[in-house]
C-alpha cells in the first residue's frame, strides 16, 4: 500500500494576529480513496504548537479534528464547525509537541555524536502526552536524487516495543527517510521524494 504524502513548510502572519508563525501543512492521498489534510500552526523560533486541524476525507464522509495547545492545556477549539474533538481537554503540565509534525521537529535538532533528548508528544485526540527517548544511533548512507548523502540515524523510542528510525541528512537536516516497527504488525517505510 502507497499513500502520496505532501508536506509543506512556511513562516507567515497569523491570520488572527499577523504575527509570523511556522504553519505545517500536510495532505495524505490515500489509496483508498480517501485524503486527510492537516494545518498546523507553530510559535516562530521555538516550535511551540499553538493549533492543529484535521480533516479526514473519503467518499461519503468528512471527519474535522481541531485543538488548540496552550503552555498547560490542549483543548477542543469551539470556532470550528461539526468538530469531533469539540470537548477535548487534555492537561499538558510539562508543555509537548505535536507528535502530527514529529519529522519536522526531528529534522530542526541538533543531531551529533553522542546527542540524546527526550520529546514530549501529544496527537491529538490520542492518550495522554508521553516522553520519547531520541537519541542518535549510528551513521550510514542515505540517498536523494540519486545522489548518495551522509546521513546520521537517529532512533525514537515509542515505547512498548515499538521504534521510529530516522536517516537525517548531516549537511541540510532533512529527514530522508522512516521506518517504523511496531510489534505484531507491518513495517512502515517513509522515504523523501523532493519537489526542489
Amino acid at each position: 500500500m502507497i499513500d502520496i504524502w505532501s508536506r509543506t513548510i512556511a513562516f507567515e502572519p497569523d491570520p488572527a494576529t499577523g504575527e509570523r508563525r511556522l504553519h505545517i501543512t500536510q495532505i495524505w492521498e490515500g489509496v483508498g480513496q480517501s485524503e486527510r489534510w492537516l494545518d498546523s500552526w507553530f510559535e516562530d523560533g521555538s516550535f511551540r504548537p499553538l493549533s492543529h486541524r484535521t480533516s479526514l476525507d473519503n467518499a461519503t464522509t468528512t471527519n474535522v479534528a481541531a485543538v488548540r495547545f496552550t503552555p498547560e492545556r490542549v483543548t477542543g477549539d469551539a470556532g470550528v464547525a461539526d468538530n469531533s474533538l469539540a470537548a477535548l481537554d487534555v492537561a499538558t503540565p510539562q508543555g509537548t509537541y505535536n507528535f502530527e509534525t514529529d519529522i519536522e521537529l526531528m529534522s530542526a535538532l541538533p543531531w551529533r555524536d553522542g546527542y540524546a533528548t527526550q520529546l514530549i508528544f501529544y496527537h491529538p485526540g490520542g492518550g495522554p502526552p508521553k516522553p520519547y527517548d531520541g537519541r542518535r544511533t549510528g551513521s550510514a548512507p542515505g540517498a536523494l536524487r540519486r545522489r548518495a548523502v551522509g546521513c546520521w540515524i537517529v532512533t525514537l523510542d515509542y515505547g512498548r516495543g515499538a521504534t521510529g528510525r530516522f536517516w537525517i541528512a548531516r549537511d541540510s537536516q532533512a529527514v530522508l527517510k522512516v521506518e517504523q516497527r511496531t510489534p505484531g504488525q507491518p513495517t512502515i517505510y517513509k522515504a523523501l521524494f523532493a519537489t526542489e
